[in-house]
């Protein structure tokens, strides 16, 4: 959160910004009228953007869109005046101590999505390497029924399908090894392009989405995330 004190300069009667502690003033000599107040109005800007315009004296005469106001939220663009003689505050002025902001809460959907799809890619591969492995226990099975009964007809068949599976499967396998990273990486470079700052336009790097949240912003533009 972020607070800025406006009011008039009391030495040249210019428009004084106070941020931080640190004063700036604005305009030519003369320019502001004494019903504005050294310290008129004060805008806090939140940690979601929002911009909260609050009137610091029951006498100060403060305007939003030529309404009266002790506290309002306003959006870029509202006119805003000051004092008796409707001294406008500009945009202008406002904009170079409001920081640029951005939300990126649609990319954590996007984040949501990668998570899962890599999740399920994760869990087939598994259950076929599980299933591959029953192909194993066949064999061992004709290898016990053999060793226990004699080499019959029955034994013969569950040699020949535990052959014919392990065939099967290592050909599926054989094929998945390319086309599974292939996958992966295609997942990867799809959800890249998607995980981009909201602000420029630029790629971001791909870190768990709570841990871009909590960052400052966008290490490209410098936009500040809204939180």
């Amino acid at each position: 959160m972020k607070e800025i004190l406006i009011g008039r300069d009391a030495e040249t009667n210019k428009l004084r910004i106070t941020v931080d502690g640190k004063s700036a003033a604005f305009g030519a000599a003369d320019s502001v009228p004494r019903s504005v107040s050294q310290q008129h109005v004060k805008l806090t800007i939140g940690n979601d953007g929002s911009l909260l315009l609050t009137n610091l004296n029951v006498d100060n005469d403060t305007f939003v869109n030529h309404r009266g106001i002790e506290a309002k939220y306003i959006t870029h663009g509202d006119r805003i005046t000051l004092g008796g003689e409707n001294y406008k505050l500009t945009w202008d002025i406002l904009d170079p101590f409001i920081p640029k902001m951005a939300d990126i809460s649609g990319l954590q959907q996007v984040w949501d999505e990668y998570q899962e799809k890599r999740l399920q890619m994760q869990i087939k591969e598994r259950r076929f390497n599980t299933l591959r492995s029953a192909t194993g226990l066949l064999t061992m099975a004709a290898m016990v029924l053999g060793f226990s009964i004699g080499r019959g007809g029955a034994v013969f068949f569950l040699y020949i399908a535990a052959a014919v599976i392990s065939l099967v499967f290592f050909v599926i396998a054989f094929m998945q090894s390319s086309r599974i990273p292939r996958e992966q990486d295609q997942l990867l470079q799809d959800t890249k392009r998607c995980y981009k700052c909201p602000a420029c336009g630029r790629l971001l790097n791909l870190q768990d989405f709570e841990m871009l949240r909590q960052s400052s912003g966008c290490p490209h533009c410098k936009v500040q995330w809204k939180k």
